[in-house]
């Protein structure tokens, strides 16, 4: 390819030329790229494709730590939760917190989970995931940061053995700790690790696990409203402020019938604990699945206050408490 330019000459420079050679190096440049790009489209297949859609999935909930429902701490005890889906697996005097981190230090989200103590935090991967990691290697990792070398770490259990990560150096800044093992036939348990085996204070964040093999793993965030309805399908907490005049029953007693649908349905079916502030008042469940309940509230009858309104009197503090880590 070449462009005609009318002839102009100002005594010194041949700007026909000059143009020629310029276009004809364009022209080399775009059918080099061309035969690249017709290279790089043969090489992706519909496996290639698969791996790199893989790649950014993560199947840790709440990996960046972002979702407290039951509030920032401090939380202790064996078995006990602190952020969402993550639970002290080996209690030997851990205490968990959130704490709020700057994001150029951390590189990755707004909180973290501060540990004090000794001890292993832990989320199950959920069975069905389990269930189709196969013929894969599965890479995992996330930020620790500690003043204290060799007594933080990260790690995976497979229902066999532990799988762990370097320790942390002690730098007092953040470090990305990584590991990864392959995965012959479907797991019967994944569970990742946060691991402290020293008194000291430490923090953790922006954890990931995928299955597919990059060559380098960095934090694979979700969407906050996608964390939290994966960490609602487990847990929940909802303040209910029941309204209504109810109705007078045959026995006397006034009675509201209220049905709650869960905005996120549950991996099992919850159990209610109800807490009624206000005297006088019982309740019935009369239905309760994944999906909702439907709560009958009973009340003893005047019958001079037959406009009685339960909303004026009735505060329902309803715990949806689901944390069925073993699904």
């Amino acid at each position: 390819m070449s462009l005609n330019i009318p002839d102009f000459y100002d005594g010194q420079t041949d700007y026909i030329t000059k143009f020629n050679t310029a276009f004809s190096d364009i022209e080399s440049l775009v059918n080099a790229l061309e035969q690249d790009l017709a290279t790089i489209q043969a090489s992706i297949t519909p496996g290639t494709l698969n791996d790199l859609r893989n790649a950014l999935i993560n199947y840790v909930d709440n990996g960046g730590m972002d979702i407290w429902q039951r509030g920032p701490g401090p939380f202790w005890g064996l078995n006990n939760y602190g952020p969402d889906r993550w639970y002290i697996d080996t209690d030997n005097g851990i205490i968990l917190s959130k704490a709020e981190i700057d994001h150029s230090e951390s590189h990755v989200t707004r909180f973290a989970l501060r540990t004090y103590g000794q001890g292993v935090i832990a989320q199950r991967i959920s069975n069905h995931i389990c269930a189709s990691l196969k013929d894969i290697v599965v890479k995992f990792g996330g930020w620790v940061k500690t003043d204290t070398a060799n007594v933080a770490r990260l790690g995976v259990f497979n229902g066999l053995t532990n799988q762990w990560t370097s320790y942390h150096t002690g730098s007092g800044e953040w470090e990305f700790l990584s590991s990864s093992f392959a995965v012959a036939n479907p797991l019967a348990e994944l569970s990742f690790k946060l691991q402290c085996i020293g008194d000291v204070l430490a923090y953790w964040s922006g954890m990931s696990l995928v299955r597919s093999n990059p060559n380098t793993l960095i934090y694979v965030p979700k969407l906050y409203s996608q964390e939290m309805q994966e960490c609602q399908a487990y847990y929940e907490i909802g303040i209910i402020d029941i309204g209504g005049v109810g109705y007078l029953d045959i026995d006397g007693k006034r009675k509201l019938d209220t049905h709650v649908q869960y905005n996120t349905r549950k991996k099992n079916v919850v159990t209610l604990d109800v807490d009624i502030e206000t005297g006088d008042i019982s309740y019935n469940i009369l239905s309760n699945t994944n999906e909702g309940f439907t709560i009958q509230f009973v009340q003893d009858a005047d019958p001079l206050l037959q406009g009685f309104n339960l909303q004026d009197v009735l505060w329902i503090a309803i715990s949806l408490e689901d944390e069925p880590w073993y699904t």
